[in-house]
């Protein structure tokens, strides 16, 4: 058996003086009599002397509660001087009322160990007693030792112990040097001076005061012993009794040292002895390290780390284990350590804290500025089952809960396998299986493990309506949380909240560096300057990172890659209210299998983008690298988006290999580029570097959209817009795309708009089905303001890649006010432009120049039905001519110009052409033949 050492917190709380106020007219049965006849403007007092409970404190022999005598003189001050009043009591009357004039009093009391008062032995005072007219007042107090030169009271023991001890000591340390009687050690066995175990005949005589007592014996390898605390009043004797058996020596396996000295401080057969050792008044000192090392697993009851009840602030606990891991396991509910004010704990190497099942509490808990600091260890295994109750704002977490002012720092160890069970909570409620960091609090993770951590969560309902329970896997936080290094990974949640991490509203998370798995989701502010958000795999839910409503993430460096998701965003999602900055880092190699393959923007979402990269990520339907949903908005101010892919996985076509828009896209620089949307044999697709489409908008006011393909049926290797989605170009340069069928740079169709105000279309290519730069069809709307579109192509059969600029067709409408068409070239019809169908192509302005045709209309084709018409009014249409470098041209296969009935400038159906150049002033009509039309040259 362990040797048991009382604990001290009964003595602390003792030394409190405590106030009892009371008011209104009725006597309590268990106060003192008070007298019934007081004057007016007078009050009454009552006194009462506390009593101690022993604990691991000697006391004298004489009680408090029973002194000889006493004398209490109470005074204050009046405009004439200082009144006093002296009252003589005993224990029979010590608590008989003393009448005061109304007012504030002071109150000195002396206790005497003799009815004459020669042997004044104990003092206590009270200030500031409110005396109100007509109330009785009753007041407590501890009366300390008079410690005043020259002043002595006695010590005396008696200790019983086995015959085999071989050494046996006492060491008695004074706890105020200047004033008690020096450090001494006396020996019952084994060393000097030699005193008797049983001194009651020969007490020892000290100053008065307060002291620290240890008894140390051994028998050979085994330890035994106590601390205690020594008072010694004037004129009294304490006495101290204890009896050690053969089962209180132990192998002493837990010692304690004050850093930096090699001499152990106390060695302790229980941890629980060891921490104990800082309750006792005296022992700690402030600012000061000490380190306890674990030579065995301990059990330990719930233990608080608190200046309150612990004497001393500012002092470190470092425990480490010693030669191989030490486990400190909680063996009652509860947390294992709390720490408070003043204190900080450290696990330093070889130590587990490990938890129990069912548990109501946090393993650790970290508050009122105390520190918990993690350089190695182990915190695991701890179930907060909690049970049900019914009120707001519950927090269960299984780990560390670091509350207001706490703050954690953890450099290396692992927290794992902890668990939090929120069930029927009330609204508002949160559920936590690693660590969660409360406002005010504070985390630093330089190194370590958070893994393997469940938060769990089974909502309850409540006359229908669902209550709201907020459940977290690894980390929480809703105060401040710094990562330079670690990993946060294997964490579960069964909800969207955060199986990794989740920075709650008012919360701020930097990350510097280290590596997050299962998921992190903001509703704070999340700042990430390096490190890794990775291997994400979310079954039900969207985004690797997750921006809530109100959240705000900035992105400067780093990289979202590897992430998976069933649903959309396979990096990123971006919620309604929600903002994303990205100013650096990449997102890429992520998958959704719906929508959003890198980054997700839901409605009302936001994300700038100002550089960086979203790249080489996959998704299933729409936008491989980007989709913002409607309402949403998205602006590229710098950066890339590419190396996307998009392919048809759910029967439907694919959408945007870099980018699909139904919200708001503006571009304003950067570069979309590489981006591929596939086809998977059946269904086609739109858009390889971009998709608008339901009424989403996109702007280019600069940057680059270059070097997209469409694989397959895939109509704009750029971009392609439909449905009501809009598109305005006014700088930036759209080339080098690629589609397998119209429009290699943009295509439109079914009702959507380009108005093109700037900026430049070249290089752009479309197999088999015409509109190298531009193709325009089913009711979309292509106004050309200004710009050029260039050096496009169209590729294929005579009757499949037609307009090598521009093709529209079916009811499409084209109007040209401005800008230039020039250097295209069709292995088909229209080399500048190609026009059938019922739409309208209209030139106000502009030039057409220097384009070339394999059959008809070097500049222009039309080929219109009785609903389509080509007008222009405006603008120039260069014709060939020899040596004019802006010329328009035929030419065969092998590149002769053709000079007969193939229309250089222009090409009406079969009837009607233009070989020279059509001026600003002269006007041609589809509609009209002949002079009247302005086809006759």
């Amino acid at each position: 058996m362990k040797t048991k050492i009382q604990t001290l917190s009964a003595l602390l709380s003792a030394l409190l003086i405590t106030e009892l106020l009371v008011l209104g007219s009725c006597q309590n049965p268990l106060d003192p009599p008070r007298d019934e006849k007081l004057a007016d403007g007078r009050g009454s007092f009552s006194l009462q002397i506390g009593g101690l409970n022993l604990g691991r404190t000697i006391l004298p022999v004489t009680a408090q509660n029973d002194f000889a005598a006493y004398t209490l003189a109470f005074s204050t001050w009046t405009v004439t001087g200082q009144e006093t009043v002296t009252k003589d009591r005993t224990n029979a009357n010590l608590t008989e009322p003393v009448s005061l004039r109304a007012g504030t009093w002071n109150l000195a009391v002396t206790a005497y160990m003799d009815e004459a008062k020669n042997m004044p032995a104990a003092q206590g005072t009270l200030e500031e007693i409110e005396i109100k007219s007509g109330a009785a007042t009753k007041k407590s107090l501890e009366l300390k030792a008079i410690i005043k030169a020259g002043s002595e009271g006695e010590f005396t023991w008696n200790i019983e112990y086995p015959s085999e001890v071989s050494e046996a000591s006492i060491r008695i340390e004074p706890l105020d040097t200047k004033t008690g009687t020096a450090e001494q050690s006396l020996y019952f066995i084994g060393g000097t001076s030699l005193v008797d175990k049983n001194n009651g005949s020969a007490p020892l005589t000290l100053k008065t005061g307060y002291y620290r007592v240890t008894f140390s014996l051994k028998n050979g390898e085994l330890e035994a012993g106590c601390v205690e605390y020594l008072h010694i009043y004037q004129n009294m004797k304490s006495e101290f009794s204890r009896t050690f058996t053969t089962q209180n020596f132990t192998s002493r396996d837990f010692i304690l040292f004050e850093d930096g000295t090699a001499a152990p401080q106390f060695r302790a057969s229980t941890l629980q002895d060891a921490l104990d050792w800082f309750k006792i008044p005296g022992h700690t000192k402030a600012n000061v390290a000490y380190i306890i090392t674990l030579a065995a697993d301990a059990k330990l009851a719930p233990f608080t780390l608190d200046s309150t009840n612990m004497v001393k602030s500012g002092v470190t606990i470092t425990l480490k284990g010693e030669g191989t891991e030490r486990e400190i396991s909680l063996s009652e509910n509860g947390s294992l350590f709390t720490i408070k004010s003043g204190y900080t704990l450290v696990l330093d190497s070889n130590i587990t804290l490990k938890g129990r099942e069912k548990n109501n509490a946090s393993l650790v808990q970290v508050n009122q500025d105390g520190t918990l600091m993690m350089k190695d260890g182990k915190i695991l295994d701890n179930d907060a089952n909690t049970s049900p109750r019914d009120a707001k704002d519950d927090i269960s977490v299984g780990g560390v809960y670091v509350s207001s002012s706490g703050t954690f720092t953890m450099e290396g160890g692992e927290i794992s396998g902890n668990s939090s069970l929120g069930s029927n909570f009330a609204n508002n409620c949160i559920s936590v299986g690693g660590v969660y960091v409360s406002s005010s609090g504070t985390f630093t993770m330089k190194g370590g493990e958070i893994s393997g951590n469940n938060g769990v969560g089974i909502r309850s309902s409540d006359v229908g309506n669902y209550y709201r329970i907020d459940i977290f896997g690894g980390v929480s936080s809703s105060g401040t949380f710094t990562m330079e290094g670690g990993k946060i990974s294997g964490n579960t949640s069964n909800t969207s909240s955060g199986g990794g991490v989740s920075v709650s509203s008012n919360g701020t998370f930097t990350m510097k560096g280290g590596e997050i798995s299962d998921g992190v989701s903001v509703s704070g502010t999340f700042t990430m300057k390096d490190g890794k958000i990775s291997i994400n795999k979310s079954d039900l839910y969207n985004g690797a990172v997750r921006v809530t409503s109100s959240g705000i993430f900035i992105m400067e460096d780093g990289e979202i890659s590897g992430n998976t998701s069933t649903s959309s965003g396979g990096g990123v999602y971006v919620y309604s209210s929600g903002t994303f900055t990205m100013k650096g880092g990449k997102i890429s190699g992520n998958t959704s299998n719906f929508h959003g393959g890198g980054v997700y923007v839901s409605s009302s979402g936001t994300f700038i983008m100002e550089g960086g990269e979203i790249s080489d990520n996959y998704s299933g339907s729409g936008g491989g690298g980007v989709y913002v949903y409607s309402s949403g908005t998205f602006t590229m101010k710098g950066g890339k988006i590419s190396g996307n892919t998009v392919n048809n996985k759910w029967g439907d076509a694919s959408y945007g290999g870099g980018v699909f828009a139904i919200g708001t896209f503006t571009m304003e620089g950067g570069e979309i580029l590489g981006n591929t949307a596939n086809w998977d044999g059946i269904h086609g697709g739109y858009g390889g570097g971009v998709h608008i489409t339901s009424n989403g908008t996109f702007t280019m006011k600069g940057g680059e959209i270059s070097g997209n393909t469409g694989t397959g049926i895939i109509r704009g290797g750029g971009v392609s817009v439909s449905d009501g989605g809009t598109f305005t170009m006014k700088d930036g340069e759209i080339s080098g795309n690629t589609s397998s069928r119209q429009g290699g740079g943009v295509y439109f169709s079914g009702s959507g708009t380009l108005t093109m105000e700037g900026g430049e279309i070249s290089g752009n290519t479309s197999n088999n089905s015409g509109g190298g730069g531009v193709y325009v069809s089913d009711d979309g709307t292509f106004t050309m303001k200004g710009g050029k579109i260039s050096g496009n192509t169209g590729i294929g059969s005579d009757y499949d890649s037609d307009g090598g600029g521009v093709c529209i067709s079916s009811s499409g409408t084209f109007t040209m006010e401005g800008g230039e068409i020039s250097g295209n070239t069709s292995s088909g019809e229209g080399g500048g432009v190609y026009f059938s169908g019922n739409g309208t192509f209209t030139m106000k302005s502009g030039e057409i120049s220097g384009n070339t045709s394999s059959r008809q209309g070097g500049g222009v084709s039309v080929s219109t039905s009785k609903e389509g018409a080509f007008l222009k009014i405006g603008g120039v249409i260069y014709g060939y001519s020899v040596g004019e470098p802006k010329s328009n041209a035929v030419k065969n296969t092998i590149g002769e110009v053709q000079n007969k009935y193939y229309g250089h400038a222009v090409y009406l159906n079969s009837y009607e052409k233009r070989e020279t150049t059509v001026t600003p002033a002269q006007n041609l009509d589809s509609t009209k033949f002949g002079a009247a039309g302005g086809w006759t040259e």
